[in-house]
């Protein structure tokens, strides 16, 4: 009797050892899909605003030929457009603390949910509470 309760004991402890090892490499597999996601996720933004700041840049650039011909005066055409984008820079200067606020939230929504891959988390975690 207190060798089944021994051999018991030990496949219990076999057991838990396992259980162990494959909680802390479903984490780590979690741990690197949110990488991965979010890698995933800045590297496509930043593609997409460097092709975004170059078709701007041309297209200001043409912007400001066409208002230099249309004012006939060289240099008006980059006076405007450079008004123009130090009334934006200020306006995003003072709401900093606003878009600041906002992409931090909307950076921990991301990394904290996933879809699908999240309610599948949450059915584990559901099970391991039962």
């Amino acid at each position: 009797m207190l060798q089944s309760i021994l051999q018991h004991l030990h496949k219990l402890s076999n057991d838990l050892k396992l259980y162990a090892e494959k909680r802390v490499e479903l984490l780590s597999l979690q741990a690197t899909e949110k990488a991965s996601a979010l890698s995933a996720s800045l590297i496509t933004v930043i593609i997409v605003s460097a092709f975004l700041i170059i078709s701007l840049v041309f297209l200001l650039n043409a912007l400001v030929v066409w208002l230099n011909i249309w004012v006939a005066f060289p240099a008006f055409g980059q006076l405007i457009v450079g008004t123009i984008f130090f009334i934006v820079f200020l306006l995003l200067l003072k709401s900093k603390k606003t878009i600041d606020t906002s992409l931090k939230r909307e950076i921990e929504r991301k990394i904290l949910q996933n879809g699908e891959k999240l309610t599948l988390i949450e059915k584990i975690k559901d099970h391991e509470q039962q």
